[in-house]
């Protein structure tokens, strides 16, 4: 991860690095990159909080929640 990164979690979306990640992930996947979610863990900083990664949490789970919204009303008709 890039070190601007490692210091700030909110940063995570104007990287180039991680940009290529997401790149990368969706040619190896075949998935599109808006389905691609950058995701950075709480790993070494146990006891604390940070709001940075909570927020890309909580922006990871909104977004799954909505693709899971699209499926189910794509399902209603059939």
């Amino acid at each position: 991860m890039c070190q601007h990164v490692k210091q700030d979690k909110r940063l995570i979306f104007h990287s180039p690095t991680v940009k290529e990640l997401v790149r990368k992930t969706s040619h190896a996947t075949g998935l599109t990159e808006m389905w691609i979610l950058p995701f950075v863990n709480y790993t070494g900083e146990q006891g604390t909080v940070n709001e940075a990664i909570d927020r890309l949490a909580l922006r990871s789970l909104l977004t799954l929640l909505n693709f899971a919204y699209d499926f189910m009303e794509s399902q209603k008709g059939e």
